[in-house]
């Protein structure tokens, strides 16, 4: 009969029918390789979840991002819608508060001696008192007027000042001659090639001729 003979780490087989035949099975080596087949399906399982953990920060970074962004594009436009009401609030109370100033009109002053040595072909010329009350109504009118697209120049003669009080007379001379012209009150002339073309005397006909040429 045959015998089975049982060694650690290894077994042998007798066979009555053939040369003893050593099977040797290393059960350590198995069991080594079985570990490390284990241990590769752990792996692979590991990284697959740790693909899945890195996709899944990813999408919460970039919803982190976007969240954020949307919260920064809110504030702004917050802010921005503010400060436009309250700049608006500010300028109406500014407005409400402050009476309406007559507008200061910055003409080129002149003498009367200038009168007609303009280097523009046509312009007016306004002799007016310094006290005058109608000064800011004739201002408002040539206000008006310069916004004319081709309106003249204009040019301011103060009848106060030390060179002009020669010209002031109890009566009028319009003439295009400097040498004899006198003015009795405040004056428009209208100067055209050197020479006067309109004139105007007296505040009240001063200021109809401007509120005309303004309209």
């Amino acid at each position: 009969t045959g015998s089975l003979q049982l060694t650690s780490p290894c077994f042998v087989v007798h066979t009555p029918s053939r040369n003893i035949l050593y099977y040797k099975i290393n059960f350590v080596q198995v069991f080594i390789a079985m570990c490390a087949l284990n241990e590769v399906k752990g792996m692979n399982v590991n990284m697959r979840n740790r693909n899945n953990y890195n996709r899944e920060l990813i999408t919460d970074e970039s919803s982190f991002q976007l969240k954020n962004l949307i919260i920064v594009i809110i504030i702004i436009l917050a802010i921005f819608i503010a400060f436009y009401f309250i700049t608006k609030y500010v300028l109406i109370n500014k407005k409400d508060n402050n009476p309406v100033q007559e507008s200061v009109i910055q003409n080129e002053k002149i003498i009367f001696g200038q009168l007609f040595n303009r280097n523009d072909r046509e312009y007016y010329v306004l002799a007016y008192k310094e006290n005058s009350k109608s000064k800011d109504i004739y201002n408002k009118y040539i206000d008006k007027y310069k916004q004319k697209e081709n309106h003249l120049a204009f040019y301011e003669i103060n009848l106060n000042e030390a060179f002009n009080k020669k010209f002031i007379s109890d009566s009028s001379n319009i003439t295009n001659d400097i040498n004899t012209l006198t003015v009795n009150d405040e004056a428009l002339f209208k100067i055209s090639n050197g020479e006067i073309e309109e004139y105007k005397v007296g505040s009240s006909n001063i200021n109809s001729y401007l509120k005309e040429i303004s309209e």
